[in-house]
């Protein structure tokens, strides 16, 4: 058997009934640029703010600015291909009136990335090097490409590890459902190892694990499962996801330091009081940190629906529209995302064992396949509004709820 990646996304159909422009210039955007070919999406051109780009071609397109690309095609869809300043992109974009934007994160599956690297490192560009270099692929995706040749290796894209259902706030629009918790409790450490281990008996690796909760600094066990997980090598990224509002201890920094274990805080509006505190202890232990202020409104998803009279072709037509693409392994079982595992905890769901595997004990990898591989939707999937990341409802970023919140049961 070859090795099998997790890889569950979708192109948008946006990309598919809209005119497609990338944004901005860089390398990403090369790489991007390619993905799409081999996808059968064409490219009209690149956009950029660079006058100096402007006018020139590369990969047989134009190099246009936002206006030019705007006026063009009123219609068109934008692809972000940029980390540090995706935000202040879509602003302008936004500005000017272009109302799809996507952001290039679901293209750079490695499946993707290694079928264009090549391509991409060969494509003329009129840029200066720096802005087009491709090498961090190489050093990024070289593990991925060997697991990839081994067999019966299965890998993940990104793993989630949920350890407790406390939170210090409660958003309403929490998308892992824990404004509807009454009583939120810590899942023990025994029973997280325990599974985690299991399932990296039969999976072999995960590009990114992320420890998630409600809030995950209120865990108390917080620094011996991030050192479980470092000394597994199981991943080449570990993240604690945090809100940005409690000082991590010395005991957790030390545990994140010599486990490889990196920090990603997402800063709400009038939440940011502690992020330069512990921006400074980040650097101080020189831990590998990442800080969103979180100004864009929030997209409204996973809210519970009742499809239970929805035909199995509707069924799959929504489970192929979601854009969720994490798995998420809570309290001894593995799911395909976090509604499904709390709709289930909350009770507001039915339970049924089509949702989840088992990890309390052994696992088959023709069972993770099957799972997670084939593309097919989950029960719980008919009671989920679903995730999409260019046309959902927007809500305020982090608005409160001042008591815990109802929710419907399906049962």
């Amino acid at each position: 058997m070859v090795a099998t990646y997790i890889q569950r996304r979708i192109l948008p159909k946006e990309l598919q009934l809209s005119p497609v422009y990338i944004a901005p210039l860089n390398g990403i955007g090369i790489l991007a640029y390619h993905i799409l070919k081999q996808a059968g999406v064409l490219v009209q051109g690149f956009i950029d703010n660079d006058p100096s780009l402007q006018g020139e071609r590369v990969c047989d397109t134009l190099i246009l600015s936002p206006q030019q690309a705007i006026e063009a095609h009123k219609n068109a869809t934008v692809i972000i291909c940029s980390a540090k300043s995706r935000h202040a992109i879509k602003d302008q974009l936004e500005a000017i009136g272009v109302g799809s934007i996507i952001f290039s994160d679901s293209l750079l599956t490695s499946e993707n990335v290694k079928a264009s690297l090549s391509a991409a490192k060969n494509t003329v560009f009129p840029a200066a090097p720096e802005r087009i270099s491709l090498g961090e692929f190489d050093e990024r995706f070289v593990m991925d490409e060997k697991l990839l040749e081994q067999p019966d290796a299965f890998l993940f894209e990104n793993l989630v590890v949920c350890v407790t259902e406390r939170c210090n706030l409660r958003c309403k629009d929490c998308s892992t459902l824990m404004q509807y918790y009454k009583h939120q409790e810590d899942i023990p450490l025994e029973e997280i190892t325990h599974s985690f281990d299991m399932l990296f008996k039969t999976a072999r690796y995960s590009k990114r694990i992320n420890i998630q909760g409600g809030e995950p600094l209120l865990y108390h066990s917080l620094p011996d499962l991030v050192r479980h997980i470092g000394a597994k090598k199981v991943c080449r990224q570990l993240y604690v996801m945090t809100n940005g509002t409690i000082i991590p201890s010395h005991e957790l920094l030390t545990a994140m330091q010599e486990s490889d274990c990196g920090l990603d805080m997402n800063i709400y509006p009038g939440y940011e009081k502690k992020a330069d505190e512990i921006e400074r202890l980040c650097q101080e232990y020189q831990i590998d940190y990442r800080i969103k202020f979180d100004r864009d409104d929030w997209i409204d998803m996973r809210k519970f629906v009742d499809g239970r009279d929805w035909t199995e072709s509707k069924l799959q037509q929504h489970f192929s529209d979601c854009q969720s693409y994490c798995v998420y392994l809570y309290r001894g079982h593995l799911y395909y995302c976090a509604f499904t595992a709390h709709a289930r905890r909350l009770g507001a769901i039915p339970d049924d064992d089509l949702d989840s595997i088992d990890c309390t004990r052994e696992i088959k990898i023709q069972l993770l396949i099957h799972f997670l591989v084939e593309n097919k939707p989950v029960p719980s999937c008919r009671y989920c509004s679903g995730v999409n990341y260019s046309h959902g409802d927007r809500v305020m970023v982090a608005a409160q709820a001042k008591k815990t919140l109802p929710y419907p049961k399906f049962q």
